[in-house]
């Protein structure tokens, strides 16, 4: 068994109860996000290109790389970034569905299929974000569905969620 077979068998139920608990929000009454139930992950060691790069969501929210680095994570730092990378899946799997205003500590807004002006603008402004605001549009969507907002920590600036770091901050 490889390295990386290894960790993705440490990392596997901790991500799948992350996941579970995406897949379970409904945005609306009795409407789950029920893309999120077909996201996986792979460890990809190369995904670790830089200090403080663990993670990488597919521009079509159907995967998630990690690299195997992230075993070695405390649990509360682990999920997250499962968090943070699965609010990135939610907004590539339901484009323009959320509403964010650019604050990681607001909370996203689901709009959902809404045929009016509001969403024809959203997404417009959508699709033409910076690389910045898609990063905080994820900690949004993951303070909404989990309830804490994502901070960043430690040596690396990481995700977590004691820390008092907004990404702001952790970027600089």
């Amino acid at each position: 068994m490889s390295k990386c077979e290894v960790e993705a068998l440490l990392i596997e139920p901790y991500f799948d109860a992350v996941r579970d608990r995406f897949a379970q929000y409904e945005p609306e009454p009795g409407k789950r996000l029920t893309r999120v139930d077909k996201i996986v992950f792979i460890v990809e060691p190369a995904v670790r290109d830089s200090a403080r790069h663990y993670a990488a969501c597919s521009e079509d929210g159907r995967l998630i790389l990690l690299a195997p680095e992230v075993a070695g994570l405390d649990l509360e730092t682990f999920l997250a970034l499962a968090a943070h990378e699965l609010g990135h899946a939610c907004d590539f799997l339901y484009p323009a569905k959320w509403v964010t205003n650019g604050d990681p500590d607001a909370k996203a807004v689901w709009i959902g299929d809404k045929d009016n002006k509001q969403a024809r603008q959203w997404f417009s402004l959508w699709s033409s974000r910076s690389r910045h605001q898609v990063e905080v549009s994820a900690d949004s969507i993951a303070r909404t569905v989990l309830g804490k907002p994502i901070r960043y920590c430690g040596e690396c600036d990481v995700q977590c969620f004691r820390g008092t770091k907004k990404r702001e901050e952790a970027i600089k």
